[in-house]
């Protein structure tokens, strides 16, 4: 993926199911550098970008992660793709991704919309020409 130019970021090490506050400051900076750490010496590749697991974080976690260097991610409206024989039709895959997406704001993601879904250059093409970034 970084080869192919995809921005690759950080989701931690355990993904705790409880999210990054279910920690101690200590576990939760662990969690992030591990992982940064692993990437960095194995695929010589800064990642930059955090998506909290499970979507939980906390005032305390934001500062944190912000402080490890990182830039937060919020993705909301991103549907089970990996469950390749179970995806809706085109048209409303597109439809949900639209609804969702607010303009000229950055969406970035360390888990993006699949390359391998059929939707995936028709949304982008469709973002890019209506003032969204996808990274």
């Amino acid at each position: 993926m970084i080869d192919e130019g995809h921005v690759v970021g950080n989701h931690s090490v355990t993904h705790p199911a409880k999210g990054l506050p279910s920690q101690s400051i200590d576990t939760q900076a662990e969690e992030l550098m591990a992982l940064h750490r692993y990437v960095q010496e194995t695929f010589d590749y800064d990642m930059y970008l955090f998506r909290y697991p499970a979507g939980i974080y906390s005032e305390q976690s934001l500062a944190l992660v912000q402080q490890l260097g990182y830039r937060s991610v919020f993705w909301s409206f991103a549907y089970r793709d990996w469950v390749t024989d179970d995806q809706p039709e085109p048209t409303a895959a597109l439809q949900k991704g639209n609804r969702k997406a607010a303009p000229r704001r950055d969406l970035s993601a360390a888990r993006r919309f699949s390359h391998q879904h059929p939707n995936h250059g028709r949304f982008y093409r469709h973002r890019q020409t209506t003032g969204l970034c996808i990274w």
